[in-house]
């Protein structure tokens, strides 16, 4: 199987399991802008930033280094990383554990509930854990149907407790840690995992190897949080929980972005590090047409959605959170440029040079952080999103150069900067007009979109043809 045909069929996978997933979840905006004021919004928003962080950097991404050091063994040696990497797992829940008890003891507003906070920390990476080792298996079905059963079970408790049964905000915790931990059991259980984990593939060497492949992701974690999560601590202590929850509602809205592009990530992700030993410069033409590949088709994508996001707005959102409709643009953009940062990562990891991954991170949460606290009273939330775009803007420019170092990488800037227009006009005509105008623009923007893209479409038709 070709590398495209291999793609396409790994990210169609991924992308039925995504688009279920991330929908089934954009459903709870309706009901979380319903039944949560705009202040408790923006306090639980706060209290997963704060958790995020923290279990970020000690869990040391181990899911992601697991597979990556699969797919360095052959079929009868893959087990070998698994029990290695849950040795490093528990010791990061034992640490993990410790660390919760002590922010709880400083009353830390976010740190309400660390009982809840714990087990939704310990859940998320162990449903991470189990499900990247099921990809790396190439058991992408049980992975995805894994996910779904989460959701499911994420979403049908959320309205119980939330719509049925009028509950608190806390009871949105005790609805994640229940979908994780199912989705984690069923991923275990079609895996086989415990046959796979054994005391004779504890090899400390390989531990070693992988402890010290994980550390620069873990530094990284934490500046990725001073990315995206100090964008919230400043905006509710300079503004206030109200303001957090608005913003956190157009953040949901950026989750259309990554409901289209986890799929393709993870499909690219598994390929580069299976052709991680291909000669360079195969790599870098595949690397090049990928990369543009995908900058046109996020940057159309986004502009294509915002006409359709301007009809459901009012229909999705309720009318105390309408504040945030004109965050939604730059957060959309934001989301792109994230995504473009995490697919030249993939490049960075499959050629085992996460230090620079963890470098270019520091320079762009620099800048965010910089940015965001200068125009915070100037601009209010909008000053969130322009420093992410600006953040993440550096970053991917960053790692692209480095990148280059290795294997030559391309980028067609003129593609870029038409869609980057494209983008421009769908944006004021979402913020400035009504229905009308936008679904006009819908028109306008898919025939901007084919012109400038021209070439890369009929070079992808001639691809699916071969």
């Amino acid at each position: 199987m070709n590398k495209l045909k291999q793609f396409g069929k790994t990210s169609f996978i991924y992308l039925l399991g995504t688009v279920f997933s991330k929908a089934a979840m954009f459903l709870l905006l309706p009901i979380y802008t319903q039944y949560l004021t705009p202040s408790t919004y923006g306090l639980y928003d706060l209290s997963i930033t704060y958790n995020t962080l923290v279990f970020s950097i000690l869990y040391l991404d181990i899911f992601g280094v697991i597979m990556r050091f699969m797919f360095d063994f052959e079929e009868k040696e893959k087990e070998k990383p698994i029990i290695n990497g849950f040795i490093i797992f528990i010791a990061s829940t034992i640490l993990y554990t410790l660390v919760i008890f002590i922010l709880s003891m400083f009353k830390i507003e976010g740190f309400n509930n660390p009982v809840y906070l714990f087990l939704v920390g310990v859940s998320t990476n162990l449903q991470q854990t189990v499900g990247f080792i099921a990809r790396a298996f190439h058991k992408n079905k049980i992975f995805v149907v894994g996910g779904m059963i989460g959701t499911i079970i994420t979403f049908c408790a959320t309205f119980l407790f939330l719509v049925v049964l009028n509950k608190s905000y806390e009871y949105i915790y005790i609805s994640t840690i229940l979908g994780m931990l199912i989705s984690s059991i069923y991923i275990w259980n079609k895996m086989k995992l415990f046959s796979k984990i054994k005391i004779a593939n504890v090899d400390f060497s390989l531990l070693k190897e992988m402890q010290k492949y994980a550390l620069p992701l873990s530094v990284n974690s934490a500046a990725i949080w001073f990315l995206t999560g100090f964008n919230r601590f400043i905006i509710s202590n300079q503004l206030s929980l109200s303001s957090n929850g608005f913003y956190a509602v157009a953040t949901k809205f950026s989750g259309i972005v990554n409901l289209v592009t986890t799929g393709f990530q993870m499909a690219f992700q598994e390929l580069v590090f299976e052709d991680s030993h291909q000669d360079r410069k195969t790599l870098g033409i595949f690397y090049t047409r990928s990369f543009n590949t995908y900058i046109s088709f996020l940057i159309s994508g986004i502009s294509l959605v915002l006409p359709f996001l301007n009809l459901g707005f009012p229909l999705i959102v309720d009318t105390t959170f309408s504040n945030a409709k004109v965050l939604i643009p730059l957060a959309l953009l934001s989301a792109v440029f994230s995504s473009l940062s995490s697919f030249l990562a993939s490049m960075l990891s499959a050629l085992k040079k996460t230090n620079y991954i963890f470098t270019t991170t520091v320079q762009a949460a620099i800048v965010n952080v910089v940015v965001v606290v200068i125009l915070i009273n100037y601009l209010g939330v909008q000053a969130a999103n322009i420093s992410l775009v600006l953040g993440f803007g550096v970053i991917v420019f960053a790692r692209l150069k480095l990148v280059n170092k290795f294997v030559q990488v391309k980028l067609n800037y003129k593609n870029l900067f038409a869609n980057l227009l494209v983008f421009l006009v769908a944006s004021l005509v979402f913020i400035n007009y009504g229905a009308l105008a936008n679904v006009i623009n819908v028109g306008v923007i898919f025939l901007l979109a084919v012109i400038f893209n021209k070439k890369l479409l009929l070079l992808f038709y001639k691809k699916i043809k071969e």
